[in-house]
């Protein structure tokens, strides 16, 4: 049900929200200047892109973004959520994906990725004036802080102006120390691990905290028993609110928080950057809610 029902839903939203539009232009074909900033608001209109991880698995990778994000997208929607899901694809092997970036592989640069998915943003939704909200999981988190990074610096190849309202992040490795990137950077050789491993400079020329062109508000959320990308890696970076879970909960695990939808948790929180902690505390919301919550407020919990 979760597979046919989000495919639909999405194919549905797209046809009559962006209309034909795929074709992503070059860096030159750059427009000129930049219609009127959207409204920052808490809403629950706004299209949410969703970014899958890593796969490590030994055959070729690939996810299908219908089971990746399915119980998310329906849980979201149950909680009165109408903003378009449009889920990213970035391998060859992807199937299901609303996006399909490229039919790139492992050895696809993180960058390469970032630069390609700025461009989706801006020519679907930053371009007519419209923004966009952001949930990745693991490795898609340093894809969307890239290409933040980029149209944020002017880099170049990226687009002039990028309008990303909120972006939420889980267990993202955003600094060095990620089990999972050390192991594939030293066994497998994939420019993506190696970029997540800090062996590219990639991860060092990430902004700390990089904005939208109107303001872009981060939530980063880690988990204290994922062996994968601890929790202390997961929230290091500059963002303004930060969510630890703690450890031996609900059989969580570094894969399966992108679809604890439900349930009492414990964690603790800050709203200030990490400056002070509130908790431990109890009865609190499972992941994929604080992502919508992450994702519908922009100035306070």
């Amino acid at each position: 049900m979760r597979q046919g029902w989000v495919r639909r839903a999405i194919s549905a939203v797209m046809i009559g929200v962006v209309g034909s539009l795929s074709v992503v232009a070059p860096a030159s074909a750059a427009p000129g200047s930049a219609p009127a900033a959207p409204v920052r608001d808490d809403s629950v209109n706004e299209p949410v892109y969703f970014i899958h991880g890593f796969d490590g698995q030994p055959n070729t990778a690939g996810f299908d973004c219908d089971a990746y994000w399915g119980d998310a997208i329906a849980a979201m929607r149950g909680w009165g959520w109408i903003g378009v899901p449009l889920t990213v694809g970035y391998y060859s092997n992807d199937s299901n994906c609303a996006e399909p970036l490229e039919s790139g592989s492992r050895n696809t640069s993180l960058s390469e990725l970032g630069k390609i998915l700025a461009w989706t943003i801006h020519y679907r939704f930053s371009y007519i004036g419209r923004s966009v909200d952001v949930i990745a999981h693991s490795m898609g988190g340093l894809i969307i802080r890239d290409a933040l990074t980029g149209v944020q610096e002017g880099q170049e190849g990226y687009p002039p102006y990028l309008y990303v309202e909120d972006v939420v992040t889980l267990s993202t490795p955003h600094a060095r120390g990620s089990a999972l990137a050390n192991l594939c950077a030293t066994f497998m050789l994939a420019i993506q691990c190696l970029d997540m491993a800090g062996r590219t400079g990639f991860l060092d020329s990430l902004g700390g905290n990089p904005q939208g062109s109107h303001g872009t508000d981060w939530t980063v959320v880690g988990y204290e028993d994922d062996f994968v990308v601890p929790a202390s890696v997961a929230t290091n970076m500059q963002a303004k609110h930060k969510v630890i879970y703690t450890g031996g909960q609900h059989g969580m695990n570094h894969d399966n928080m992108r679809w604890q939808t439900t349930g009492t948790w414990t964690h603790k929180y800050s709203n200030n950057g990490g400056g002070t902690w509130t908790g431990p505390v109890g009865n609190q919301a499972a992941p994929i809610r604080v992502a919508n919550n992450g994702c519908y407020w922009h100035s306070a919990w």
